[in-house]
């Protein structure tokens, strides 16, 4: 799969998209996993792609991108826990399809993970007040059960980041802005955390970049 950089993703420009070469390029890096891992991965690829269908992004790739490309950052950084591949997989599925993700169908922790990174509707919260649906988010990412769950959500907003280009200035900034004031802490509380100490640093680093990257390119337009 192709490192996105911000400011590299413009409708003109997007590849053509092949779902076979798109699926062999992520297969080929589950080689670390055991065999039953793999397939439990593979059985959440499957099902995210088929809940989001034809859904596009806002540049205009198919949505399986996010996804799988997130997942992605959190394997080639040495991530091995298949629960959080998993998560990171599925993780918009309840918030952007009418499927759910149950736990007889991958396992409790994956799909209690689906529900912490789903954000909770907003009529369900406050129907006029957008910034408060995001603080109950964040708060129930923070106090979460399980640092999995954090480095998931790391992991998926590091492409969201990367891919902040075809957006608006406003929301590229409000982004940008959460990002750094809201969840970089939480982020941050997963170091210590977790069985996986190189991996969060890893990622965590990459987001500052991709940060710094982003907000540079947003004060030059």
């Amino acid at each position: 799969m192709t490192e996105r950089k911000p400011g590299t993703h413009r409708k003109k420009d997007i590849p053509t998209f092949n779902r076979k070469e798109y699926r062999a390029a992520f297969e080929a890096k589950l080689g670390w996993f055991a065999e039953e891992d793999r397939a439990l991965i593979i059985k959440a690829y499957d099902y995210s792609e088929k809940a989001h269908g034809k859904q596009k992004r806002d540049e205009g790739s198919p949505y399986i991108t996010h996804t799988v490309d997130s997942a992605g950052y959190y394997i080639e950084a040495g991530g091995r826990e298949v629960d959080i591949v998993c998560i990171i997989l599925l993780h918009d599925v309840k918030e952007d399809t009418p499927k759910d993700v149950k736990a007889e169908d991958f396992n409790p922790r994956i799909a209690e993970g689906v529900d912490v990174l789903t954000k909770p509707r907003r009529e369900d919260v406050y129907p006029h007040r957008k910034k408060e649906v995001r603080r109950v988010a964040y708060q129930r990412l923070e106090s979460s059960s399980w640092w999995g769950f954090i480095v998931a959500k790391l992991s998926e907003r590091l492409h969201n980041v990367y891919t902040l280009a075809p957006l608006n200035k406003k929301r590229q900034r409000d982004t940008i802005e959460a990002t750094r004031e809201f969840l970089m802490p939480i982020f941050e509380s997963a170091i210590n955390a977790s069985s996986e100490l190189e991996v969060v640093r890893n990622l965590i680093q990459q987001l500052k970049v991709v940060l710094n990257d982003a907000e540079t390119d947003l004060e030059a337009k």
